[in-house]
């Protein structure tokens, strides 16, 4: 017996942080964490590429749909599309409407996948995170 038994029983020869990891599973359901781990993931990735869109522009303006350019400037609709990504990871990281969040995060995702099929090379990724935002509304149920 090594003395680390979560469900309530015996500690005597539990390290520490082993002792901190069961009583943090005992507050917090495997769903919660899920949803905790999901809830931070997918924002990482909207602040990531909206962070470098501002900074290298020109390197993220190819993924701008060409139809945004017949009513804006290019450079325009990548600091639109990049906001709303800063926008929509905050809200996902507050947990607040989660549902509505995560089906907002999946439209764009999508979106970004469907408008930019000739670059599947590097927007395969997108399909993965759009289903880890399903997962998310699922969650949320």
């Amino acid at each position: 017996m090594s003395g680390f038994e979560p469900e309530g029983r015996k500690f005597e020869s539990c390290r520490g942080y082993q002792f901190a990891i069961v009583i943090l599973m005992a507050k917090i359901n495997k769903l919660q964490i899920i949803s905790l781990l999901l809830r931070v993931g997918l924002p990482f990735c909207f602040l990531y590429a909206a962070f470098f869109s501002f900074k290298n522009p020109q390197e993220w303006i190819s993924f701008v749909p060409h139809f945004t350019t017949k009513f804006l400037a290019a450079e325009t609709s990548l600091k639109l599309i990049s906001s709303t990504q800063i926008v929509l990871a905050v809200w996902l990281l507050w947990g607040k409407w989660l549902r509505y969040s995560a089906a907002i995060a999946f439209l764009l995702l999508t979106g970004i996948v469907a408008l930019n099929l000739n670059l599947m090379v590097i927007t395969f990724r997108d399909i993965g995170l759009a289903f880890m935002a399903l997962a998310l509304i699922f969650l949320d149920l």
